[in-house]
């Protein structure tokens, strides 16, 4: 053997996942008059072999059959071919590669000599493909939001409470999950389930001692409180994708990724409900019975009757005599909702993890909400909602929403002189005089907005980050 030929090992290949580049080590001097100048790869996928070849260009391919690959020859010949740009190639067949070399590697070294395992010659050019792991055109099914929700209805302060959320969104049928193969009539099963915020009645407070007017609804003002929200949705899409300019993307793309985006429209009708886990008042304010009040209120379970006592009509302006609170009815049940609509889906592209991100969903939708008009199913509500990933941002969400009565009705009754009782008094729910008035459920069109981490994808990509830094 001779002296300048040395004995070492074939190259050892390592596993990288998420690795799309090209890798170019040229040395000074070439083997078999060839020269290797780039390598054209197409798509070569993590754990298959490539669905379309390799293109190596060169210089001088004096014998292109001296051309090997993973220090394996050739086992067929090949042609030199020439691009519309008038430059040299050969091009590599995808069965070249096996599906073991993409199991256990993504890069694939590729030299125009006899690389033996033996004795490689010291002035061997070569050049590794770092394989690029194919996109997957799917997106995940399920996202699990943790963040912040600012809540308000009308007639109330917004207010910041925790979001805790889970949402899905699941393709039925045989062109799901690949997006690009879903079509019209691909049936679609989404949901949330989780922790938002809504207003609910709470007790006045920092009332100023000449009183103020309000409506018996409005005399428990609402206060934003932690909320138990849920709904399920059926949808049928309407057409296939549409291609849209990158819009949503994160992660840095490489030479020949498609960066465009996905937009969808479908038709949903679905249900939900929503529920505050909190008490609605606990020490309601005591009013003074006011004129108004004695004739437009009806207190609630006097015996022996259903009205105030004779004696808080005598002189109500000058010393009162009888005063009241107002209490929100009772509820047997959550507040209860359907609508139907459309929905458009945005799917984003992450050259990170080399899949779509969790769709970007805008919903336009008409139905009934017992929140929004007055505890009962009644009059048409609309509701308008969006939610999307943030451009560049991996992992993070935006979503804002506005539920809406169409009903030309407004006010929650006449309007009341409510004066709070002297604190001198120390009057309470329970004293004598003192005289329940129960309010309903106003009506109440409401929005909210906020942000929130996907701990799903986090996680998934911490994992990620960590298999590969232990990979050998």
């Amino acid at each position: 053997m001779q002296s300048h030929f040395h004995q070492v090992k074939c190259v050892r290949i390592f596993y990288a996942l998420l690795v799309s580049t090209l890798i170019m080590e040229p040395t000074t001097q070439a083997f078999c008059q060839t020269t290797i100048t780039s390598i054209n790869p197409s798509t070569m996928k993590v754990g298959h072999p490539p669905t379309s070849s390799i293109q190596v260009y060169g210089t001088n391919f004096a014998d292109p059959q001296s051309i090997w690959v993973d220090c394996t020859q050739l086992p067929q010949p090949l042609e030199i071919e020439t691009d519309t740009n008038g430059k040299n190639y050969v091009d590599i067949p995808p069965k070249t590669f096996t599906s073991d070399q993409f199991k256990t590697a993504r890069s694939i070294p590729i030299t125009p000599t006899a690389c033996t395992k033996d004795v490689p010659p010291a002035n061997a050019q070569m050049i590794t493909v770092v394989a690029n792991p194919a996109f997957s055109e799917t997106a995940p099914a399920v996202e699990a939001l943790l963040g912040v929700v600012v809540s308000a209805a009308s007639s109330t302060n917004p207010g910041a409470e925790f979001l805790g959320l889970g949402v899905a969104d699941i393709g039925i049928g045989s062109g799901y999950p690949n997006i690009l193969n879903t079509k019209a009539g691909q049936v679609w099963l989404s949901g949330q389930l989780g922790l938002k915020g809504m207003a609910q009645p709470g007790a006045v407070s920092g009332a100023a001692s000449s009183g103020y007017y309000a409506s018996a609804a409005n005399a428990t003002p609402d206060k934003i409180v932690q909320s138990f929200d849920a709904s399920l949705h059926l949808g049928v899409q309407l057409h296939s994708k549409w291609t849209l300019p990158s819009t949503l993307n994160t992660g840095t793309s490489t030479a020949g990724d498609d960066e465009s985006n996905y937009l969808t429209l479908s038709f949903i009708a679905g249900g939900g409900a929503v529920t505050p886990l909190s008490v609605s008042q606990s020490s309601p304010q005591v009013f003074e019975a006011t004129p108004l009040i004695l004739q437009n209120e009806t207190p609630y379970l006097v015996s022996p009757t259903t009205s105030f006592a004779p004696s808080c009509f005598a002189n109500p302006t000058q010393t009162p005599t009888c005063y009241v609170i107002f209490t929100p009815s009772d509820r047997t049940h959550f507040y209860r909702s359907y609508d139907a609509g459309f929905r458009l889906k945005l799917y984003g592209k992450d050259f990170t993890d080399k899949m779509l991100r969790f769709p970007g969903i805008i919903d336009l939708t008409v139905g009934q909400n017992e929140y929004v008009t007055g505890g009962q199913l009644h009059g048409t509500v609309l509701h308008v909602a969006g939610s999307g990933p943030i451009p560049q941002i991996d992992g993070f969400y935006i979503f804002g929403s506005m539920d809406m009565g169409l009903s030309t009705q407004n006010g929650g009754g006449p309007q009341l002189q409510l004066i709070p009782a002297p604190i001198t008094t120390g009057l309470t729910a329970a004293s004598p005089g003192v005289y329940t008035i129960l309010t309903k459920q106003p009506n109440r069109d409401r929005y909210m907005f906020g942000f929130g981490l996907d701990v799903i994808h986090l996680i998934s990509s911490m994992s990620s980050k960590n298999k590969n830094s232990t990979s050998p």
